[in-house]
């Protein structure tokens, strides 16, 4: 059988700079604790995992009303460059001052990219 080329070329990623406009970093859940020793929940940047070349879309929202409250959902998709099957849906990502979490995680079929569906921390 002969060598099959794949469908992504993964030098193309590399070269979609434009494409992938910011960046973002994951971040995991971490306790500390403070003087009294009482544990603080605080967030950390993944290693490895910082200041990834992505670019961010609207997918979606919808706003809930309740009797005592309205709020909204405001879903995006966030887009990696990179295959990353490290990220877990228990993590956040932080793309510039804004923070997501994380709702579902998919790659491509050539592990070239992750595709992230994300919503709004409010």
């Amino acid at each position: 059988m002969p060598n099959r080329m794949p469908v992504i070329d993964s030098r193309m990623v590399g070269n979609l700079a434009d494409f992938f406009p910011s960046t973002c970093s994951i971040q995991e859940k971490v306790t500390t604790d403070d003087a009294t020793g009482h544990s603080i929940p605080a967030w950390s940047d993944v290693a490895g995992l910082t200041d990834l070349p992505c670019r961010i879309a609207p997918k979606g929202g919808d706003e809930f009303r309740k009797p005592d409250m309205t709020y909204g959902v405001n879903v995006r998709t966030i887009e990696i460059a990179g295959y990353y099957d490290t990220i877990t849906i228990v993590m956040r990502v932080l793309w510039g001052f804004i923070e997501y979490n994380i709702l579902l995680i998919e790659h491509d079929g050539q592990s070239e990219m992750t595709r992230l569906t994300v919503e709004l921390v409010a």
